[in-house]
């Protein structure tokens, strides 16, 4: 399934903070629950997302008539991704409205007086007639109980695409418009898409001005993970610096590997997020991460080992990390077993006794191993972009050698011998050979890193926002 690189999700989480020159945090925290409210989004909706067939009429998606299957589309009241728990909308009653076309409505949090770390949303993009699939951007505005508000950007996908750009809900097709589009339905995969940000996590948050109807932005449900402890003005024992409060938002099994050597043995790549819900304004000498932390998984009946150990070493209050983890299946158990499993972190400071906090026995299902890829939809929409990708290091120079000339050259439009084949073709090699050098360069100092001594080796944390 397409995910962001880095390099735009850093847009969906903007930071407000500064760097920490304070002394080192080193544990004594709490392990903390992720608590979610969702808003009640019941009276702003506007618009009827999903469709009962190619004769409803009510069906109105896109603004042209177009709209999402309903018989795809999720039938429980709730549903969860990443760890965040959403209420569907009635995508099932065909005369009820199930989605936001936003134009800056004002979406009031109830009682004002709660305190929250995180915006989480279902939401897809559409656009103008003269437009195209695109990603599209919108700000949102919190406003807190003090009257002061903050804006933040989000980056959202757009509902379907010639591209791969699947969400963590999507139908095989959805119903076109047959006068603009010359079909009925489009056969296109379409999706709705998983949106966060984070919020400034000091004060009461009273309500949540959506984006302007120029963004293109649709909304199905919003959820908000709230700031532990008191609900009121008064400081919490957090507020007063007590240490972190960390918290596992989640758990994500990926399709991807570690990279090794040895492909008998390859290492499955599962994607931890970790939370610290310490309010803004806390001290950050008590209340920030700074000393090294590690992340192994276990599983109740050993279906799994952590062969790479996660790691992190900086979490400041109101912020977030993305960790990836190592595991290899034991023997007994193939690829694509759903399994439960914890996370269990550890410090140089005996962060491990807090293992024994109700929320630290949560457990996380997971898919553990990568089976076999087939041509089923099903098996292809778990396909992710690989990490080079991910970390937008060689991406944009492959681009530069296929589809520009040098930019140095003198063309003579008469005689433009850089545009003959031959040229191209003594060009096309020089610029792989280099690509080459440059990959087996940076694989090289990669190995070189690794401790050839200790079967167990630290993965590098991926975080949404600088340190």
């Amino acid at each position: 399934m397409f995910r962001p690189p880095k390099f735009l999700r850093a847009l969906l989480l903007p930071s407000v903070l500064s760097q920490n020159t304070s002394p080192a945090s080193r544990g004594g925290g709490t392990l903390d629950s992720i608590r979610t409210i969702s808003l009640d989004l019941g009276d702003t909706f506007n618009i009827k997302a999903a469709s009962t067939g190619t004769s409803d009429s009510f069906a109105n998606f896109d603004g042209s008539g177009r709209a999402y299957p309903a018989e795809y589309l999720p039938k429980f009241s709730t549903f969860e991704y990443n760890g965040i728990q959403f209420t569907v909308p009635p995508f099932h009653e065909p005369s009820a409205y199930d989605a936001i076309r936003s134009d800056s409505q004002v979406i009031n949090v109830p009682g004002n007086t709660t305190r929250f770390h995180s915006f989480h949303a279902l939401a897809t993009s559409v656009w103008p007639p003269s437009g195209s699939a695109s990603a599209r951007t919108g700000n949102l505005v919190f406003e807190f109980d003090d009257g002061t508000t903050a804006t933040t950007e989000i980056l959202v996908g757009p509902w379907w695409s010639m591209n791969p750009f699947d969400g963590p809900i999507h139908t095989p097709f959805h119903y076109a418009n047959t006068t603009l589009d010359g079909m009925s339905v489009n056969h296109n995969v379409t999706s709705i898409s998983y949106v966060s940000t984070r919020i400034p996590n000091d004060k009461p948050l009273k309500s949540i001005t959506l984006p302007v109807d120029t963004s293109y932005i649709n909304f199905f449900a919003i959820s908000l993970i709230s700031v532990p402890g008191d609900t009121s003005h008064t400081a919490s024992t957090s507020d007063s610096g007590t240490g972190p409060i960390l918290s596992v938002q989640g758990v994500r099994s990926t399709t991807k590997w570690f990279d090794d050597t040895n492909p008998g043995s390859r290492i499955q790549r599962i994607e931890v997020t970790l939370a610290n819900l310490s309010p803004l304004s806390a001290p950050a000498n008590t209340s920030w991460v700074t000393s090294p932390h590690t992340i192994t998984l276990v599983s109740p009946n050993s279906e799994i080992e952590t062969v790479n150990v996660g790691s992190f070493h900086r979490l400041r209050s109101n912020d977030q990390v993305v960790i990836p983890v190592g595991i290899r299946n034991s023997p007994r158990v193939p690829p694509g077993s759903k399994i439960k499993v914890r996370v269990q972190i550890n410090s140089d400071s005996g962060f491990e006794s807090l293992l024994d906090h109700p929320s630290a026995s949560t457990e996380f299902e997971i898919t553990a191993g990568i089976p076999e890829w087939n041509d089923t939809d099903e098996s292809l929409s778990t396909h992710e972009i690989p990490d080079w990708y991910e970390d937008a290091k060689f991406g944009i120079f492959v681009s530069c050698i296929t589809h520009h000339r040098p930019q140095s050259a003198v063309i003579d439009v008469e005689n433009d011998t850089i545009l003959s084949s031959e040229a191209w073709f003594k060009t096309g090699q020089l610029f792989l050979v280099t690509f080459i050098i440059l990959n087996v360069l940076q694989y090289s100092r990669g190995r070189s890193q690794q401790s050839p001594k200790s079967p167990i080796r630290e993965a590098s944390e991926t975080r949404w926002l600088p340190t």
